[in-house]
C-alpha cells in the first residue's frame, strides 16, 4: 500500500509539471500575438507608404 507521503510527492510533482505545461504555452502564444503584432505594424506601414506614393502621383 503507498504512502500518503508518497501520493502527496506524485501530487506535487504532477501539478508542478501541469503549471510548467501551461506556462510554456502561455509563452507560445505571447511570442505569436508579438511577431502577429509586428507583421499587422509592418503591413500598416507599407500599405501607408503605398497610399503615399500614389498620392504624390495625383499631384504632378
Amino acid at each position: 500500500m503507498t504512502s500518503v507521503k508518497t501520493v502527496a510527492t506524485a501530487r506535487s510533482a504532477f501539478l508542478l509539471w501541469l503549471r510548467l505545461i501551461i506556462a510554456g504555452l502561455t509563452n507560445c502564444l505571447t511570442l505569436v500575438n508579438s511577431i502577429d503584432g509586428v507583421h499587422h505594424s509592418a503591413r500598416n506601414a507599407l500599405l501607408y507608404i503605398k497610399r503615399d506614393e500614389v498620392a504624390k502621383m495625383k499631384w504632378k
